[in-house]
């Protein structure tokens, strides 16, 4: 059974083609030292790496291929998981990111993996805590504009968003254009909520 928030996402969020990534937990988990989320796990069943509406990025812990994306789509591996949290001893895990320069990652605490955190680190270095799994994370930002941790006109939510798996992406012509549903998308968010031009908001958990 899927997590209830993947379940969720399931309905929120519609593909662009064929999604979801394969896993050996297992060996990600003896490669890493600790178990990842359960809703991260059904998320990449499901989903995979890729885009969701060519904004936000989710990665994977395993695979090394060059990936197409708004920003650098890395791979999520152990050397990569040095950074220190910023409320002190633990560390942090990327998962994602945002065409605004946004990036987003699990605080690393002594609890199990279903009750870490999710922080947001801005262009500017700052970080914002939110009480919440990576899957909830997402249906929030896709869900009512006073719920999202993260505002801008490029986001969309449902029923409009689009999730795009890498692979995807990667294989379509040169001419091809899987965003091209996002200009009149775009030019409606500017207009009905006034946000600045490429404008991010980055709001403080609820």
């Amino acid at each position: 059974m899927l997590h209830p928030a993947v379940g969720e996402l399931v309905t929120a969020l519609p593909t662009i083609g064929p999604a979801g990534d394969g896993v050996d937990w297992a060996a990600v988990a003896a490669d890493w030292g600790v178990e990842f989320p359960g809703d991260f796990k059904d998320f990449t069943s499901v989903f995979g790496a890729g885009t969701i509406d060519n904004f936000i990025v989710v990665g994977t812990p395993v695979g090394d291929a060059p990936r197409p994306g708004p920003v650098r789509l890395r791979d999520l591996t152990p050397d990569r998981q040095a950074n220190e949290a910023p409320s002190g001893p633990g560390r942090l895990i990327w998962w994602g990111g945002s065409g605004d320069a946004a990036d987003f990652y699990w605080e690393v605490t002594g609890g199990a993996p279903e009750t870490w955190p999710v922080l947001v680190r801005s262009a500017e270095g700052g970080f914002t805590g939110f009480d919440c799994g990576m899957a909830e994370f997402l249906l929030r930002m896709l869900g009512p504009r006073e719920r999202r941790p993260l505002e801008s006109p490029r986001l969309y939510g449902a029923p409009d968003s689009r999730f795009l798996h890498w692979r995807e992406e990667a294989a379509l012509p040169v001419t091809a254009d899987p965003w091209e549903y996002l200009d009149e998308l775009y030019e409606r968010n500017e207009l009905e909520e006034g946000l600045p031009e490429g404008g991010l908001v980055v709001f403080d958990d609820l």
